[in-house]
């Protein structure tokens, strides 16, 4: 990872290494998790012409946001 920051010279924040060992300070976190009031600020400023929820328990809380923009399981075909 720290490579590639550095190949795109991109400075990390919060991890570094010493002696050739990965090290990440403590005072940041990153969960994976974006709040509701986020993620609808996020997906309105994006303005996406086509929402698929993925990795979801609540995909009824999207079609009731952007109703005809979104495309559950059910609506998905892959070829």
């Amino acid at each position: 990872m720290l490579k590639w920051l550095k190949y795109f010279n991109i400075e990390p924040k919060g991890v570094r290494e010493e002696n050739g060992i990965v090290v990440f300070d403590r005072i940041y976190h990153a969960s994976g998790h974006i709040s509701p009031r986020g993620l609808e600020d996020l997906i309105d400023a994006i303005n996406p012409s086509v929402i698929i929820p993925v990795h979801t328990e609540s995909p009824d809380w999207f079609s009731s946001r952007w109703k005809e923009k979104v495309r559950l399981d059910s609506d998905i075909i892959l070829y």
